[in-house]
């Protein structure tokens, strides 16, 4: 252990003489030696600063990628979570939805529902079932409009969201239009503008990288009256 002490306060009685000599010292150093000294020295502290500066940069961006990765981690998170939770919040409504409406048309499928069922749904007429129909469809609509909100807003993540209820949120939104279209007029608004803004966005294909054709160069024609181009 004093061996270790040792050695520990010579190696900083060497840095401590090269890097701040006695004033003795520099005084019997040659004035043309002492100007390169001071020379490197200076060079010693400009490499130093040049370092300390890369190292500082190599961290912002090391700590820049890492918030990035984080905000991705979190967005596909909550598009996870929603995913998990879809069939909870949205299967009752819709089932129905399609129930009530295929019974009523006569429908096989689940279709566009018409004017009349859609004043039927904004008056309130009918059953106390149909009350449950508009109070259904009105929670499935509240429901893909938080869903919208949270993609167009990058809370969560609008790829994994898109793929995996793109379909289904365009094909309600088809089902019900005639719905919101009359409430968007008794209000003067969109009732549920983030929704049809994602939908109109889902609609649209995905762009994707395709790789141009590489360009044909043509030859001149030859004049070799021996050959024939067959191109």
């Amino acid at each position: 252990m004093t061996q270790r002490i040792a050695s520990a306060r010579n190696g900083v009685r060497l840095v401590r003489e090269v890097l701040f000599p006695p004033i003795e010292d520099l005084q019997r150093i040659p004035v043309v030696d002492r100007r390169e000294f001071w020379e490197l020295l200076k060079v010693y502290f400009s490499a130093v600063t040049i370092l300390s500066a890369l190292i500082a940069a190599a961290a912002f961006l090391f700590q820049q990628v890492s918030i990035r990765n984080e905000y991705e981690w979190r967005r596909m998170k909550e598009a996870q979570d929603i995913l998990k939770d879809w069939d909870r919040r949205t299967g009752p409504n819709k089932a129905a939805i399609e129930a009530y409406f295929c019974r009523k048309h006569g429908w096989a499928d689940m279709q566009a529902i018409t004017r009349e069922d859609a004043l039927s749904l904004e008056d309130r007429l009918g059953t106390e079932e149909m009350l449950k129909i508009r109070a259904g469809v009105v929670e499935l609509l509240n429901y893909f409009e938080t869903i919208s909100t949270a993609a167009a807003h990058k809370i969560a993540s609008e790829s994994i969201l898109r793929e995996s209820l793109g379909s289904q949120m365009v094909r309600w939104r088809d089902y019900l239009r005639e719905f919101t279209e009359l409430v968007d007029r008794k209000n003067g608004e969109p009732a549920w503008g983030p929704y049809y803004s994602m939908v109109e966005r889902w609609r649209k294909p995905v762009r994707t990288t395709e790789a141009r054709p590489t360009p044909v160069t043509k030859r001149p024609p030859s004049h070799d009256m021996g050959t024939i181009d067959r191109r």
